[in-house]
């Protein structure tokens, strides 16, 4: 299969919260670029292909907050879903709405990852 996305993805572990229906749920993200993410999320999210939400990442050191580090809230489309397993759904999205803050505090932790673990 050929691969067709125009940034890097990095291996990344980083905390995080969704938002999807006004509820809020957690999981971890498996992967990140420029433009988007794969996540595993909370098994009981109702995730669904298409769906719209509000991802904030918990930038963390050793699983402590990183404190001069605020989350990074994105908004995002759900691109795909795979299948649901007790420990959670892994689902895929796309960030969508990015200001240019976004952006950059983007490519800045994307750049500390691609100095140590590339993906």
């Amino acid at each position: 299969m050929e691969n067709r996305r125009k940034h890097q993805r990095f291996r990344a572990a980083i905390a995080a919260e969704l938002e999807l229906d006004a509820e809020q749920y957690t999981g971890v993200t498996r992967d990140l670029s420029q433009t988007g993410a794969s996540i595993l999320v909370d098994a009981q999210a109702p995730i669904v292909d298409g769906g719209e939400l509000a991802l904030t990442l918990f930038l963390t050191e050793d699983g402590i907050a990183t404190p001069d580090s605020d989350p990074l809230t994105l908004q995002a489309k759900v691109v795909w879903v795979a299948e649901r397993k007790a420990n959670g759904v892994l689902a895929g999205v796309h960030f969508t709405k990015l200001t240019s803050q976004d952006t950059q505090r983007l490519a800045m932790l994307l750049a500390a990852f691609s100095s140590t673990r590339p993906g």
